[in-house]
């Protein structure tokens, strides 16, 4: 079944391909700092909550490899270079949830983003 996008998000939907390919690419080692029997994040869903580790600028307008049924070249195509001005974490928020395919309540972690941006 091919994915269906529920909007069209011209100017979002290049900065969350980024935050997933940079939390695909840099999970592993934040993980082995914190703690390493955590297992790394494999499932994102593009909805209102998203979750991010810290990277500089440049990495939220380079391509970077990504593993998302959204984005089948397996690449992103991000903003156009020097456009992310400011990357800023506003909150975070812990919770437990419950999910139907797993018997015990799940610890999930939100991070509220705030980018500045500027488009020529």
């Amino acid at each position: 079944m091919s994915f269906t996008p529920a909007y069209n998000a011209t100017f979002a939907k290049p900065l969350l391909n980024q935050l997933i390919a940079l939390i695909e690419r840099d999970q592993q080692a934040a993980i082995d700092l914190v703690n390493p029997s955590l297992a790394p994040i494999t499932e994102f869903h593009k909805g209102p909550d998203m979750v991010i580790t810290t990277a500089p600028l440049s990495d939220y307008t380079a391509p970077l490899p990504i593993t998302h049924q959204t984005v089948p070249t397996g690449t992103t195509t991000p903003s156009a270079p020097d456009s992310v001005k400011e990357v800023f974490v506003e909150s975070h928020d812990y919770s437990l949830v419950t999910l139907n395919e797993v018997e015990i309540p799940v610890l999930r972690a939100t991070l509220q983003v705030l980018f500045y941006l500027e488009e020529a």
